[in-house]
């Protein structure tokens, strides 16, 4: 984990073994933003594969109830980042995937302009 400018970033190298693990993720993140004054999160999520169903609930339960502003995933296909936020936009959460870097910091950039709810990066 890094905090930039504006964003934490989250690099995810292998998957999250369980919930517990999730949940010291989550932990850590929302403490290392508080630390550095951020309200954004870039998660990287381009070197990992699909989580145990029980993990993709926990973060996504905790991604609803996050305070963020905004969080911006990076997935390695279209079709995961289709996916992904199609599940935010019917779980309201502040929450997009991309495939490109500039585009996730893009779109965190203007987060504070816009209702993450009903704008999503056409194909």
């Amino acid at each position: 984990m890094s905090a930039d400018t504006d964003h934490l970033r989250v690099v995810l190298r292998r998957m999250i073994a369980d919930v517990a693990e999730a949940q010291r993720l989550q932990t850590d993140v929302v403490t290392r933003a508080t630390k550095a004054g951020v309200t954004k999160v870039l998660f990287d999520y381009r070197m990992v594969g699909s989580h145990h169903q029980a993990v993709r609930t926990n973060m996504w339960e905790w991604a609803a109830q996050a305070s963020f502003v905004a969080m911006a995933l990076l997935v390695d296909n279209d079709l995961t980042r289709v996916r992904m936020n199609m599940t935010a936009v019917a779980q309201r959460v502040r929450m997009r995937a991309f495939l490109r870097e500039s585009d996730a910091i893009g779109w965190l950039e203007g987060a504070e302009r816009r209702r993450p709810t009903i704008e999503i990066t056409k194909i």
